[in-house]
């Protein structure tokens, strides 16, 4: 029936209680030499609109729109949607020009590629998402929002998860705000990355863990969290465990606050100081071992050659085969070393250098391993041997020492202990 008035238009009627018989338009492409039929069928039932095509074989053929020289969109026989490709192969596919830029948006360019989700209000908080969900529902989302609503407006991305599971609401877990700063547990950074975390369980206020990073398979664990001190400032630690123990057990029940062996580095830029090994630094560096007597050194400074044996506490190494001509420790003073200490020339003597050059230089003290001392010489023959610059080298018993503490006789059997002054020129024994 065609309607010619309130306005004209053409009207197909049918009876949509029984099945199949709904008012239907259908175009229809046939010959009298094709056997079978390519439709288009148009379908009103109950103020519902369908859209079909196919063929007497088959009723689930491709939509499109635009026209055949240039579509648009179209709707493929799987269901996927295309914009701007004739191939979509997701359930939402969009080709167009875009922008070729890495630094800046404009929304006013090309936008070929682009989905936009725009809200119709404009109060401060509003703003277009995109939410993520499952067949038990809806869990997650990505949302703008509007936070000046001026000709050019500005706004902030935020990042929402749900947790508990019971909760009616999604809670915003990451902004990144109109300058890009970052915030994570909190909606207002004031820093390019910002993070908060709950504090940790048993722990005082304000310990909370910022980054924990574990190793699929293994046991190590790196831990670094803040620590609030009583004036509000922070203190940053950084602690590993390899223990055997299940990675989040430690964040579970929290940490053990002040445990020496727990915490491995800790930072205070408040105070300008550094812990190794302790929670609470005492001085601008503090080093702790985990036990007294500890079974490693408690510091180990070197050059390329790692050398622990039987150590101390502090261990000062150079390289035994390549040790150069620096000195162990030195003393500097206006750019000048004034006092230094070290192996001489490569040797097991132990020196001390005022005015240092270099370790190939006689020490201005040294101590042989026999524990002999020599003061102007490293090869003291007696228990302390005193020599001046202008002295011959020792010999084999005093020889050229002018000081001399220690026995001396011309064999053992004769030697007697006694006190040297002069030079033994004779090197017999007598002064």
């Amino acid at each position: 029936m065609i309607r010619s008035s309130n306005p004209p238009a053409l009207e197909i009627y049918g009876d949509p209680s029984h099945g199949g018989n709904e008012a239907r338009l259908e175009l229809v492409s046939n010959t009298a030499t094709v056997s079978s039929k390519a439709f288009t069928r148009l379908t009103s039932n109950a103020g519902v609109l369908s859209v079909k095509s196919g063929t007497d074989a088959s009723d689930n053929g491709t939509i499109t729109f635009g026209g055949f020289s240039n579509e648009r969109m179209r709707i493929g026989s799987d269901g996927n949607v295309g914009i701007g490709t004739n191939n979509p192969v997701g359930q939402l596919e969009v080709h167009g020009e875009g922008q070729a830029t890495t630094t800046s948006f404009n929304q006013s360019g090309n936008l070929g590629g682009i989905l936009t989700v725009k809200t119709s209000n404009g109060s401060a908080g509003d703003g277009g998402g995109i939410m993520f969900g499952a067949n038990q529902g809806y869990f997650a989302a990505i949302k703008g929002t509007l936070s000046d609503g001026g000709d050019n407006t500005s706004g902030e991305l935020r990042f929402c998860t749900r947790n508990p599971p019971s909760s009616s609401t999604m809670q915003v877990n990451m902004v990144i705000d109109r300058a890009g700063y970052v915030g994570i547990g909190t909606t207002n950074p004031f820093a390019p990355l910002e993070v908060h975390g709950a504090d940790l369980t048993g722990q005082p206020t304000g310990t909370t863990c910022i980054i924990s990073r574990h190793v699929a398979g293994l046991d190590g664990v790196l831990n670094i969290f803040g620590v609030a001190a009583s004036n509000g400032e922070e203190t940053l630690g950084l602690q590993t465990q390899i223990d055997g123990r299940a990675w989040a057990t430690d964040i579970a029940a929290g940490w053990d606050y002040g445990n020496e062996s727990r915490y491995d580095l800790c930072l205070q830029p408040y105070k300008g100081r550094v812990g190794i090994g302790i929670t609470n630094p005492g001085g601008l560096m503090d080093i702790r071992a985990v036990a007294s007597d500890p079974s490693i050194p408690t510091v180990h400074i070197g050059d390329n050659g790692a050398d622990y044996g039987d150590y101390g506490m502090v261990n000062l190494v150079r390289n035994p085969t390549n040790a150069g001509s620096k000195a162990h420790l030195a003393f500097i003073r206006s750019g000048n070393t004034v006092f230094s200490q070290g192996f001489f020339n490569d040797t097991n003597t132990f020196g001390f250098w005022p005015s240092f050059s270099t370790v190939a230089h006689t020490p201005g003290m040294a101590f042989a391993t026999n524990g002999n001392v020599g003061i102007g010489t490293e090869s003291p023959i007696t228990k302390l041997g005193v020599k001046t610059a202008g002295a011959a080298s020792p010999g084999a018993a005093w020889g050229g020492n002018d000081f001399m503490v220690g026995r001396h006789g011309p064999n053992t059997n004769t030697q007697s202990l006694g006190v040297a002054i002069g030079t033994d020129h004779g090197n017999d024994g007598n002064s």
